[in-house]
């Protein structure tokens, strides 16, 4: 069975009225010809680790001109919204709901799309090795942004994440998420019909490449060089 853990956020108010939240921010418009890819992922889950650090980042610098990425950091987390907060419940854990904010601030203000997926990519790897003790989210994004050379992009996303900024943010991507069946789940569309396609299973993600490819050629009638 698996257990939700409750993350109790407190929002400022006005009076009785809650702030609206921000919209859900993307950090590029997609260009011509390029293919939307959402991702739709938690920040302590392994098969999304997986598909971050195997599958994902070992191909972006080849494929980042062609794709045009959002993050979805929410996954499986549940929201309840009341006159005084929000409350986040996550799948695993509250310690998850933290590192989904660190994520859903990266989102926003790590706009080159390449560093992006590093820095999350390198996330995934220091937290998860310190899953017995629980990350030490201020810490992972410190290391992992002296690391990629985004130190000046830290106070950024410290002060997103620990405001009501970051809260608004993973209250918007929950909203994006909707159910899923399987996290990470990656959906891929683009074109003027607007073909789409959904990867929502271990199998199916690890085909990223390949699914990518044949969108691709199908929406454009190209082959991209990094799909020879």
């Amino acid at each position: 069975m698996v257990f939700l853990y409750l993350l109790l956020l407190p929002l400022p108010i006005l009076g009785r009225m809650i702030i609206p939240p921000l919209p859900y921010s993307y950090s590029e418009q997609r260009k011509e010809n390029q293919v939307d890819v959402e991702i739709f992922y938690e920040s302590l889950c392994p098969d999304s680790k997986n598909f971050f650090v195997d599958t994902l980042s070992p191909i972006i610098s080849q494929f980042s001109p062609y794709m045009s990425i959002t993050l979805v950091p929410y996954g499986k987390a549940k929201t309840t919204q009341t006159q005084q907060s929000y409350q986040f419940s996550c799948q695993h854990g509250s310690a998850e709901c933290k590192g989904n904010l660190y994520h859903n601030c990266a989102q926003k203000y790590i706009t080159d799309q390449v560093s992006k997926i590093r820095l999350i990519s390198c996330m995934f790897e220091k937290s998860i090795t310190s899953m017995s003790t629980g990350p030490d989210w201020d810490t992972v994004a410190k290391q992992c942004t002296d690391q990629w050379g985004l130190s000046g992009q830290l106070s950024s996303l410290y002060n997103c994440a620990v405001d009501l900024e970051g809260r608004q943010l993973h209250y918007q991507a929950g909203v994006r998420t909707g159910a899923r069946e399987f996290i990470p789940t990656v959906e891929m569309s683009g074109g003027r019909e607007l073909g789409k396609v959904v990867l929502d299973s271990r199998v199916k993600v690890k085909k990223l490449v390949e699914e990518f490819c044949d969108l691709y050629r199908r929406l454009y009638g190209e082959v991209v060089q990094p799909c020879n």
